[in-house]
């Protein structure tokens, strides 16, 4: 039997430097994003439980028991679970089980550490991903680098509950890193990834511009059956969360009515992360940018010439089977879930740049690798050819740039955390950068009704409601503005909010019990008794947290009312 002939030492040395980080260096650098990552968390880190962490969290009693029966429910496709977080996620929601077992409500610093800890982890599995991808191991160090200390991840890191957003890309990665070899093993990652979140689809494009890559430069065929096997996965795992998700689905979102405009904008959200990604600036809680109305937009127009710009090398690297084009299809494909094209309350997240930085900082460094072997082969006319001496230094001055940046992107990082440690902190940090948005109107109504100024009060809550604010308990339950709640200017602001609940909730088949307690709350602001009652009773059969809150507010209304039948008139006093 001949003998299956090695590769030459030289040949496998090459492959091993471009391609592999020994353990021990592997490790070392590990723990030193860790460190990294606790660092920038540790201004916030014993902070208070932020934004949607209460829907997810506080609010999920699925999570806070390990059980067979509460297992059962996060698995359920179709079940209350998934439709309280409005997101079918089960691996996502096992972890803050396993993280409610140890830490309970009330570690706060738990929680925080592991969320540190996971992106630590992915910054450098990002790291080895990078070098696979045909990056240099230098270079995929400071990307890597980049990545862990970036300040639009900072959302990701105090955000409890967007360590969904870590694992999906966390798993996306390791799926598509072990492809290669095991590729069982890549699917179950890869279905895991979707299991965490969704968007972590984005490994599917990219697994086809790899395998597109392999066939084109001969190194394997391209295992189209993998490709399609993966397509299955997302498809089986698509179809619940898109039951889960439009539960939140408000067909009065809009970016503007104008589809053109709506076009203009999308393409101007794609400018503005590229310069988030680039330049660390422009970061925001709860963005809400306007939408580009005008032919001149600036935004617009960056985002036409650097999309035409991205699409030209996109194509040119896929036709020529070059790896630089799956890092151009990750960011794309990250960015097609978040552009818009379906609208959310808030259109821009510093979070949603996650999964998008990974595909530019990859496809920057491949390209500036072939930008710079072009100019050796062939230098521009009045400059020095860049081979022998002349390279070395300018490697070394690049490398030196790129390090400089990434301690000013984590000093500012760092600066940046105490606006994480608090519910107020991030509002006031959204209304610094968007004056006229809704959280700065929502300030602007609290701090008038602190003052009495009860009529700029209503003016400004009403103008949040006009903006997309939905929180119709945050109006009624606040103590601050009980004064305001006896005017018919308020009552009409509420009277909207509740009829817009009424008409989302109301058709609901399935409610959770946190909808038909908010439902309850519209109707009572409607004077709907009958069906306040109705929907309190309901909510008590449901599984859930919050019986007793439920059993005392319905038992409130039963004497209030004495049962008389309201008139589905005036808001109730």
């Amino acid at each position: 039997m001949a003998k299956r002939r090695r590769p030459s030492r030289q040949r496998a040395s090459g492959r091993s430097r471009g391609r592999e980080l020994p353990w021990a260096w592997g490790a070392l650098l590990a723990g030193a994003f860790v460190a990294v990552a606790l660092a920038l968390a540790w201004p916030s880190i014993r902070g208070e439980f932020l934004s949607d962490d209460h829907l997810y969290i506080v609010g999920n009693p699925w999570i806070q028991e390990l059980s067979l029966a509460n297992a059962r429910v996060l698995l359920d496709p179709w079940g209350p679970a998934a439709s309280q977080t409005l997101n079918y996620a089960p691996v996502h929601l096992f972890v803050h089980a396993l993280e409610w077992h140890f830490f309970g409500e009330e570690n706060l610093l738990g929680w925080r550490v592991v969320n540190a800890v996971a992106h630590g982890l992915t910054s450098a599995l990002l790291v080895l991903f990078l070098m696979r991808g045909g990056v240099p191991r230098a270079a995929a160090v400071l990307g890597g680098a980049f990545f862990l200390v970036h300040p639009a991840n900072l959302e990701v890191l105090a955000w409890i509950f967007q360590l969904k957003t870590i694992l999906s890309l966390a798993l996306a990665l390791g799926a598509l890193l072990v492809h290669p070899r095991r590729p069982a093993l890549g699917a179950a990652l890869f279905a895991l990834a979707l299991l965490a979140k969704i968007t972590a689809v984005f490994a599917l494009p990219v697994l086809a511009a790899q395998a597109w890559a392999r066939a084109r430069s001969g190194e394997e065929p391209p295992r189209w059956g993998w490709v399609a096997a993966w397509c299955g996965v997302f498809a089986a795992v698509a179809g619940p969360e898109m039951v889960a998700f439009q539960r939140q689905a408000d067909p009065r979102l809009e970016i503007h009515p104008d589809p053109v405009v709506h076009a203009r904008t999308i393409v101007g959200y794609g400018a503005r992360y590229l310069w988030m990604s680039a330049t660390g600036s422009g970061v925001s809680n709860f963005h809400e940018p306007e939408p580009a109305v005008s032919w001149l937009d600036p935004w617009w127009l960056a985002g036409l010439v650097a999309g035409v710009v991205l699409a030209w090398r996109t194509v040119v690297t896929l036709v020529r089977g070059e790896k630089e084009a799956a890092f151009w299809v990750l960011a794309a494909a990250s960015f097609a879930p978040v552009s818009q094209i379906f609208p959310f309350v808030y259109p821009l997240a510093d979070r949603y740049l996650y999964s998008i930085l990974p595909g530019l900082i990859g496809g920057v460094l491949l390209a500036g690798a072939a930008l710079l072997e072009r100019l050796e082969r062939s230098p521009l006319p009045g400059l020095p050819a860049l081979g022998g001496r002349a390279r070395e230094p300018l490697l070394r001055g690049v490398g030196v740039a790129a390090g400089v940046l990434v301690v000013v992107l984590a000093v500012r990082t760092h600066a940046r955390s105490p606006v994480f440690a608090s519910n107020l902190g991030m509002m006031q940090d959204a209304a610094l950068h968007y004056p006229e948005g809704m959280q700065a109107q929502l300030l602007k109504g609290q701090e008038a009704a602190r003052r009495g100024h009860d009529a700029r009060a209503v003016a400004a809550f009403g103008r949040a409601v006009e903006l997309g604010f939905a929180d119709l308990a945050a109006l009624l339950e606040n103590p601050q503005l009980a004064r305001l709640r006896a005017r018919p200017d308020f009552q009409a602001v509420l009277l909207d909010l509740a009829r817009r609940d009424v008409e989302r909730l109301g058709p609901q088949e399935e409610p959770t019990q946190a909808e038909l307690r908010q439902l309850a709350l519209a109707y009572v602001v409607r004077d709907q008794r009958a069906e306040a009652i109705r929907s309190l009773e309901r909510a008590l059969a449901m599984p859930g947290n919050r019986n007793d809150q439920i059993r005392d507010e319905l038992a409130g209304l039963r004497r209030r009312w004495g049962g008389a039948p309201g008139n589905g008139g005036d808001p109730a006093p």
